[in-house]
């Protein structure tokens, strides 16, 4: 009963081993998917989100100094 008892003690010994290896690892995941206190993992299609919308900021940006520029022109050439 002894010997029993000892494989016993040695299995459940591994089994907690094994279990706090696991919780490691699952709090480590945790914090990679969810951030620790900023964004957390970012998708490829988070990041292409993040791309397009700055390519129309950009695109308006550029848009909105052309539509300036050519009405001082416009506004020059009628003016005068």
């Amino acid at each position: 009963m002894t010997e029993e008892r000892r494989s016993y003690d040695a299995d459940i010994a591994a089994i907690r081993t094994s279990l706090k290896s696991n919780n490691e690892m699952t709090k480590d995941i945790h914090k990679a998917i969810y951030g620790n206190g900023g964004n957390g993992l970012l998708t490829n299609v988070a990041l292409n989100r993040q791309a397009i919308k700055r390519a129309w900021w950009w695109l308006g940006s550029i848009s909105g100094v052309v539509m300036v520029a050519v009405g001082c022109v416009i506004k020059k050439i009628f003016v005068e």
